[in-house]
């Protein structure tokens, strides 16, 4: 996992996570992005928001002591990779950051895009703990981080 950090205007910065998740049980094709059949209604677009809370479950990712980040998940082989972006008031809010969780289409409506190439049956929805924290360390010169 990886992630990079940008400064936007002058009251915050803009941190990109990238985790990859390795699946198993995938055929050899690996896996496809699909449009999510459940989100297209005779009205158009889904309404996420139809009863004044979120219900619309695609990626996220889960901080120790934060709110968690909606991601955007797209498959690299027979992994999935989930991309997430943040906005902290403080470069320095991020050094030490723990991701503590990831979680895919795990909600009231599940929203599922990745779908195996030769089978075309979908990832199914989770929500799993890291078994080993991702702790995010700052490299001041470069902005450009990386995990363990």
């Amino acid at each position: 996992a990886d992630v990079t950090i940008i400064q936007g205007d002058s009251s915050k910065f803009l941190a990109t996570f990238n985790v990859r998740v390795a699946l198993q049980d995938v055929s050899s094709e690996g896996l496809v992005n699909v449009y999510p059949h459940n989100y297209e209604v005779p009205n158009g677009p889904f309404d996420c928001m139809s009863n004044g809370k979120q219900n619309c479950a695609w990626g996220s990712l889960y901080f120790q002591d934060k709110d968690p980040i909606n991601a955007t998940v797209y498959p690299n082989g027979s992994d999935l990779v989930l991309e997430a972006t943040g906005s902290f008031a403080h470069f320095e809010d991020v050094n030490n950051l723990n991701i503590v969780a990831t979680s895919y289409a795990f909600g009231p409506v599940p929203i599922m895009n990745a779908y195996d190439e030769a089978t075309r049956l979908p990832v199914l929805p989770w929500y799993a703990k890291v078994e080993a924290n991702l702790k995010i360390k700052i490299n001041p010169e470069s902005r450009l981080e990386y995990y363990y």
